[in-house]
């Protein structure tokens, strides 16, 4: 069984969640957790940025799968990570379930959009998952009038929060 902590629904692309990640651990899991501690290094530092390249068919949604389940705070993943080498790390706590995820699985998004409409069909569909669950929430006002990044930082005030963004492609993965 998958918890969450609030009864709103899963995004598509902001808090997907950890369902995805609790199907591959259904399957032949061989631990890369550890991978999971490399980015926790990167939290609040000048490395920020952290790019995660695999070969195709070598494990990169797999991975972003991982990452999402790992720092959602939409849902409580401590039962899929026990007993994996993450949850013996000193900064397992610190860094599980504690912050919104923007996930964008570009395979999925270059299927439907250009590459010049690119950024605007993110902006667009990211920030209208924000708003929908603000306004679940009560936490915004006439909110589809409100750009982008303006509901990125409002969200991020209101919940004094910070936000990890999981890119996953045909060519790489990228965490920032």
């Amino acid at each position: 069984m998958v918890h969450r902590r609030e009864s709103v629904g899963m995004g598509m692309y902001f808090n997907p969640g950890n369902s995805g990640f609790a199907e591959k651990l259904n399957t032949d899991y061989i631990d890369k957790t550890e991978l999971i501690s490399v980015i926790n290094e990167t939290i609040d530092t000048n490395n920020k940025l952290t790019c995660v390249s695999r070969p195709r068919r070598f494990g990169k949604s797999y991975a972003a799968q991982m990452l999402c389940a790992y720092y959602d705070r939409s849902c409580d993943s401590h039962r899929l990570f026990s007993g994996y080498k993450i949850s013996k790390d000193e900064n397992y706590e610190t860094f599980i379930n504690n912050y919104n995820v923007i996930y964008l699985d570009m395979t999925n998004i270059l299927g439907k959009i250009d590459a010049e409409g690119l950024i605007g069909f993110i902006e667009k569909n990211v920030a209208e998952e924000i708003i929908q669950l603000r306004e679940r929430l009560g936490r915004f006002n006439n909110s589809y009038e409100l750009l982008f990044l303006e509901s990125l930082s409002r969200a991020q005030v209101a919940e004094i929060t910070k936000y990890v963004t999981v890119g996953d492609t045909a060519n790489s993965s990228a965490h920032s």
